[in-house]
């Protein structure tokens, strides 16, 4: 389409056909609606056992929220899996009511006068432990999970679920001797002193037991009629000079 005028819900328009010359039809204006808000349950992975576990977050994510007055959410999940312990940094205020009436079940509920246009983010964290893996669910039967505008008016929403990865965490033991310095693959780090050392990557407990060796450095000066014999590389100089040779001393450090 080259040119268009807007006549009501209709448009003339007018195209090129085949020869070049213009001609003018009848176009039929088509209103797309806006896609409406989206919420998410990510997929989240925690670590099993060790020495620092810790409770971890499952934030609920949404999309296209704007213009949004009333929220309501059923989440569901296995029990003997996971345990519910509370929420954190809620961007729904006031009028907010997180609670977990039964076990395996966490109830969500906000209202508002004044409309939330957060668009896109997070609209809260749920605080879980676990001893297993388990899916997160929306239960949107029975109109368990809907979202409204500002008037009222329940709005088509899409909800994707989420799981929960448990994965059992695993200890890696290295002891290592180095000389003056060592590069620790775990975590990058380069240490200069022998010690005990711990870093958790992913679902990893790793452990390093750190010896640290010396290297050594002796200077000889020597005055010589001709030539000299150097006992510490067996060669023979026969000019003045500096010279240097790099042998491992006694603990094995150049």
């Amino acid at each position: 389409v080259s040119q268009s005028r807007y006549e009501g819900f209709r448009f003339r328009c007018i195209l090129q056909n085949s020869c070049g010359r213009d001609t003018t039809t009848v176009c039929t204006l088509s209103v797309i609606g806006l896609p409406g808000p989206g919420l998410y349950l990510d997929t989240t992975r925690t670590c099993l056992g060790g020495p620092s576990d810790t409770a971890f977050i499952v934030p609920i994510r949404v999309a296209n929220f704007t213009g949004i007055g009333a929220v309501s959410l059923n989440i569901i999940y296995n029990q003997a899996a996971l345990t519910y312990l509370g929420f954190q940094n809620p961007q729904l205020s006031p009028n907010l009511i997180v609670n977990s009436p039964l076990p395996g079940r966490v109830i969500i509920s906000w209202y508002s006068l004044v409309p939330s246009n957060i668009g896109a983010g997070n609209i809260i964290e749920l605080r879980f432990s676990a001893t297993g893996s388990s899916a997160l669910t929306f239960d949107v039967t029975g109109g368990g999970c809907e979202i409204a505008d500002s008037t009222g008016a329940v709005l088509n929403t899409a909800f994707f679920n989420g799981y929960v990865s448990a994965v059992t965490r695993d200890t890696v033991v290295s002891t290592i001797t180095a000389c003056d310095t060592f590069l620790w693959p775990a975590n990058g780090q380069v240490y200069t002193a022998g010690g005990n050392y711990q870093v958790q990557t992913g679902c990893r407990w790793n452990v390093l037991n750190l010896s640290m060796n010396r290297s050594s450095r002796d200077t000889t000066v020597v005055n010589a009629c001709g030539q000299y014999l150097w006992p510490a590389n067996g060669q023979t100089y026969s000019q003045t000079g500096n010279y240097s040779y790099t042998t491992q001393n006694y603990l094995g450090c150049d």
